[in-house]
């Protein structure tokens, strides 16, 4: 998904907006995933899912709602601020690379 987090209006193309991404599952297809994972010998030891979003069943306009009021109930006085807090429940498109990521801390 593409966020804009700053009030301006990014125009008609997404060169400025943010690139955010998070996994969607239900519980029965976690389990499934999990089971065949065991299975073939992965994740033999302990591990972990980063944003991941288990839902009841596969409703595309119910996923992208409750995402889009996560988006929107984040506050902060700047756009690093509220990338910050977003990026702690999303991928986000430059969280893996150095000197994209330190810009934020500055």
């Amino acid at each position: 998904m593409f966020y804009n987090f700053s009030k301006e209006y990014p125009g008609d193309n997404f060169d400025n907006l943010e690139y955010l991404n998070i996994s969607v599952v239900t519980p029965f297809g976690l389990a499934k995933y999990l089971r065949n994972c065991i299975n073939e010998g992965l994740y033999s030891n302990i591990f972990f899912f980063p944003y991941l979003l288990v839902v009841e069943k596969n409703d595309e306009d119910e996923i992208m709602n409750f995402i889009k009021v996560e988006l929107q109930s984040l506050y902060g006085r700047t756009e690093n601020e509220l990338l910050l807090k977003a990026i702690r429940k999303f991928s986000w498109e430059s969280e893996e690379i150095p000197e994209v990521y330190n810009r934020l801390f500055k």
